[in-house]
């Protein structure tokens, strides 16, 4: 919107692309910011790019950044926004101390972990081999964080996203009530955009003092 806006880089689910995250970019810009909106390899627009695995995200996602630095956005104006399996892309820049702030919406506390719960008796150590560890690395995020969870979310438990925020050090919570893991940001997209707006007011606050 302007040149001191903050930049929500986006990182989208599994199951999704950009394209599946456009409106929420537009909600986003409406209320003041701007969007930055990361396309995996293997995803979307990015087939043809090799197969997605853990380290290879890690690389779209930094690459994006770079891509901002080199038009003038540094890490002070960059917010990072993951949303599930996003979530674990987002929280390994964070610990690279890429961004002023952090939202994680619906996060596991590892994708392994994640798995385990959909399937639990197949041997999930095994048969995912990308870990997306954020438990692990929650005390290295030394960022203001916000975790966003449904309540009813029964792919990814809201548990999980509350070890996560009592594991990030400057972490706050907003569990939404009667939200599930992939209507959240459908059904109930204006309070998650108003907890993003207050969240991101009061660290731009806390800049400013």
């Amino acid at each position: 919107p302007d040149a001191r806006a903050s930049v929500v880089v986006l990182l989208h689910g599994n199951g999704e692309t950009m394209e599946h995250r456009a409106g929420l970019a537009r909600d986003l810009r409406t209320i003041g910011y701007g969007v930055a909106m990361v396309e995996y390899r293997g995803y979307g627009l990015s087939r043809g790019a090799p197969p997605p695995d853990e380290r290879g995200l890690y690389m779209d996602a930094a690459a994006v950044l770079e891509l901002l630095a080199a038009r003038g956005i540094g890490r002070d104006r960059i917010v990072l926004m993951g949303i599930s399996l996003g979530t674990g892309v987002a929280a390994q820049m964070a610990t690279c101390g890429a961004a002023r702030a952090l939202v994680l919406v619906s996060p596991f506390t590892s994708l392994t972990a994640a798995a385990h719960h959909v399937v639990s008796w197949l041997p999930t150590g095994w048969l995912v081999p990308d870990r997306y560890d954020t438990l692990g690395k929650a005390a290295r995020i030394q960022i203001p964080t916000l975790v966003v969870h449904g309540a009813a979310d029964d792919l990814v438990p809201v548990d999980m996203g509350l070890q996560v925020a009592a594991a990030i050090p400057r972490a706050e919570i907003k569990v939404v009530q009667g939200a599930g893991h992939n209507d959240l940001l459908r059904l109930w997209r204006r309070p998650v955009l108003d907890a993003i707006g207050e969240f991101l007011a009061r660290v731009r606050q806390a800049g400013v003092q």
